[in-house]
């Protein structure tokens, strides 16, 4: 009979066959922050659909578990034309342990067929990479689900402040990427960049107290600005810039009215 014997778990072809299975076991749940916050913080795999249709796969690690991504996705996908949200559930599966297993790779491999996930691979989730990208060709998700200026925003307060801080709280708060100019301030040691333009630190804006949508808010801070100012709606995100530029890819332009 012998003393000794190897036994190696196959993890990958486990996940493979079982991984499937759950989440066609589930039945999911509408993408509200309400079912968000139902889901552990915890490690693993989630699938996005629309109308019943799988339309993307992400997973989690430790650092930013289920809660925080998906709530990011409904943060992009409440502020997009061509969707209503109504449409998009979502499923969760923790997995104990796969950190050296790809089990993003092994689910997106069982899902894929005659209906290819429109949102796999298309630009949906990915950070903006920062300069220059509003020269660059838009992704697929953004082209197909461009930005959209008329949701409404209730988190600006009333009141008489800088430009600038109406700014840096759009930026904050806002479910898509907005950029503005900054200029650069040089000393002997180094070169540091400050917040924002002295355009935007000097000029005072009276926020009235009433509801607004983006495309209001900002005809208010191109108006209060000194001429020149043009905000450019691309259609995965707003630039503020003191010039004249036209860019391929803009959807439109608003100027001082």
């Amino acid at each position: 009979m012998g003393s000794y014997f190897e036994f190696e778990l196959d993890l990958t072809e486990a996940l493979r066959e079982r991984l499937p299975t759950e989440f066609d076991r589930l039945q999911g749940a509408p993408l509200t922050l309400e079912n968000v916050v139902k889901v552990p913080q915890t490690q693993g795999v989630y699938m996005l659909l629309e109308r019943g249709i799988p339309m993307y796969i992400g997973k989690t690690d430790a650092a930013h578990g289920f809660q925080d991504r998906i709530r990011r996705h409904w943060y992009t996908l409440s502020a997009r034309h061509n969707i209503d949200l109504a449409n998009v559930w979502f499923k969760a599966v923790r997995v104990m342990v796969f950190t050296t297993v790809n089990v993003e790779s092994i689910l997106i491999e069982q899902y894929i067929g005659a209906n290819p996930m429109a949102w796999q691979n298309s630009g949906f989730g990915s950070n903006d990479p920062g300069h220059n990208r509003e020269f660059q060709q838009p992704s697929k998700f953004d082209i197909d689900y461009p930005i959209n200026l008329q949701i409404p925003i209730d988190f600006v307060q009333p009141g008489t402040r800088p430009v600038l801080d109406v700014l840096l709280n759009l930026k904050h708060y806002l479910p898509y990427d907005l950029r503005f100019e900054t200029d650069v301030a040089s000393s002997r040691k180094n070169v540091h960049f400050t917040k924002g333009h002295i355009d935007q630190r000097l000029t005072m804006i009276d926020v009235p107290q009433r509801s607004f949508t983006v495309r209001e808010l900002l005809q208010l801070l191109i108006n209060a600005l000194p001429d020149g100012w043009v905000a450019t709606v691309l259609p995965g995100r707003v630039i503020l810039y003191k010039e004249p530029t036209t860019y391929r890819h803009q959807v439109e332009q608003l100027t001082k009215s």
